[in-house]
């Protein structure tokens, strides 16, 4: 999928062929926001990609091609330099709230489950380490 960036929101989808690539030329300064899914940004002359998680954004640094694509499938918003680049500009179009709720909500039930999971094994450790009771006749004779 070609296109000239601008201030639109797409659905990437690696089972479609024609879904699968966001090719992005002259596009430098222009801000990538993963809205849903994880985003692949690669940009020509760079030797390091950039990966973003839903919220994230990130604006392209060199002026050659861009590419786009995700691990599964991914909502991106392009946002062209005019905008990316403004003072006034703090939040992407697109709401990110919701999803750094969930994001939030996700981590706090995660570390949760981590600890009640860490406290099951210290319990089953100092059960298995306890020593048995003594009876009468094993310590007296």
């Amino acid at each position: 999928m070609d296109t000239i960036a601008g201030p639109k929101l797409y659905h990437l989808d690696r089972a479609l062929p024609e879904r699968r690539v966001l090719r992005l030329a002259h596009a430098r300064g222009t801000r990538i926001v993963a809205v849903a899914g994880d985003v692949w940004v690669t940009e020509d002359g760079r030797y390091d990609d950039v990966v973003l998680a839903p919220g994230e954004s990130a604006v392209l640094e060199r002026d050659g091609m861009a590419m786009i694509t995700t691990f599964d499938s991914a909502d991106v918003e392009i946002v062209p330099p005019a905008t990316a680049e403004t003072k006034s500009f703090e939040r992407p179009a697109i709401d990110t709230e919701p999803v750094e709720r969930y994001t939030r909500a996700a981590r706090r039930m995660r570390a949760q489950a981590m600890a009640a999971a860490f406290a099951d094994a210290v319990e089953w450790l100092r059960a298995k380490l306890r020593p048995a009771p003594r009876t009468r006749t094993e310590c007296c004779g």
